[in-house]
């Protein structure tokens, strides 16, 4: 027993019996503690581990979805240099593996309504795709082109969704993606002026202000030509620093 010094004697403080009760006492309460310590951590771990599957449940999601942007784009792309513009070599060079994948995949048949070639894009090279699409330009020179139903504004959905979150990923992807947002708004704003400029056409002009919508078109459509490659590469960005 533990004893103390009194004035003329030693007297007990505590028996054996109590000492054993505060010691049962401080355990169950290490055992508590320690419960509480590790429910604690294994939220925090829980939720850590929600919030990672989360984010790369939106990352995949967010790099399909501007996958198939880029498709858009560069078919757009295509439809509106080959009906305005003079198609050089670089310009063969650069769209090849996005016509590849329009025109070779049934993927994307729905888009197939530009320029086609007979023969597969790994078989020809640069020169002789250039060749195909000035050929391809020279046969469609007298369709309609855009500003049709079937020339829609862009939108990226899941991505509109899922804008919130975008912070999961780091001030530059955000800021990457703060930026596409903005100017897909461009693009669009670009695509609502061509169709209003082109339902102006049908309308009963004077000379010179039918001269006036003929240029505010030309100048729409160099510009969605400028939008288009430009989100292309903003978007193939975006896509790379993802992972």
């Amino acid at each position: 027993m533990f004893l103390t010094r009194g004035s003329t004697r030693y007297t007990p403080i505590l028996n054996m019996e109590e000492l054993i009760n505060i010691l049962k006492s401080q355990k169950e309460i290490f055992f508590i503690l320690l419960g509480w310590a590790l429910g604690l951590s294994s939220s925090i771990i829980l939720e850590k581990y929600k919030k990672r599957l989360i984010k790369n449940e939106i990352k995949i999601g967010i790099k399909n979805e501007l996958h198939e942007f880029r498709l858009r784009l560069a078919a757009t792309n295509l439809h509106l240099t080959t009906d305005r513009k003079d198609i050089t070599l670089d310009y063969a060079k650069w769209i090849k593996p996005y016509y590849k994948i329009l025109f070779e995949t049934d993927i994307y048949d729905y888009m197939r309504k530009g320029p086609q070639i007979a023969k597969p894009i790994t078989h020809l090279s640069d020169q002789e795709f250039l060749k195909c699409l000035i050929i391809s330009k020279e046969l469609g020179k007298n369709k309609l082109l855009i500003t049709t139903p079937t020339f829609p504004k862009f939108r990226l959905t899941y991505l509109e969704s899922n804008y919130n979150s975008i912070a999961y990923f780091g001030e530059s992807i955000s800021l990457n993606i703060s930026q596409l947002k903005r100017e897909i708004d461009n693009l669009n704003e670009s695509i609502d002026d061509v169709r209003f400029y082109h339902n102006k056409t049908f309308e009963t002009l004077s000379d010179n202000n039918r001269l006036i919508v003929e240029h505010n078109i030309t100048d729409n459509i160099e510009s969605l030509i400028r939008e288009t490659k430009h989100l292309i590469t903003l978007s193939g960005k975006i896509i790379n620093k993802l992972g």
